[in-house]
């Protein structure tokens, strides 16, 4: 659901003019995309902390602004927030429920817990808001 929402706005943005860029992170580019986000339990796991640093830095940057909230230094962050977010918890709900390695499938399933609960954070912090 959430891919088909990102992919939604995107495709919005897209049209309207706007085109969004990717945080940089563990995803790469639309070029590149996850080089070796597959490899491995540990290169998934290593995705997911990026993606959850990544996120955490926005949110923490949001939350320290002093003064009025633009879209600029707020909205934009949000949703790059979210991107992180989004765009790894595509790559890991495949991971966990397609890949052939058990141990890749595991580390999909916990970085899809660990992303949910920092879905839930943001979703009851506040100072976010």
């Amino acid at each position: 659901m959430r891919f088909v929402l990102t992919a939604l706005t995107s495709s919005l943005l897209f049209a309207c003019g706007g085109a969004p860029t990717l945080p940089a992170g563990p995803m790469g580019t639309a070029e590149t995309g996850p080089p070796t986000a597959w490899d491995s339990p540990e290169a998934l796991s290593s995705t997911c902390d990026q993606a959850l640093a990544a996120a955490q830095a926005r949110r923490d940057a949001i939350k320290a602004i002093e003064g009025p909230r633009t879209v600029a230094n707020t909205l934009r962050m949000f949703d790059d927030m979210l991107i992180a977010i989004d765009t790894t918890e595509g790559l890991t709900g495949i991971a966990q429920h397609m890949h052939p390695d058990e141990k890749v499938r595991t580390a999909g399933e916990d970085c899809e817990k660990r992303l949910a609960k920092f879905g839930s954070e943001i979703g009851l912090d506040r100072k976010l808001y």
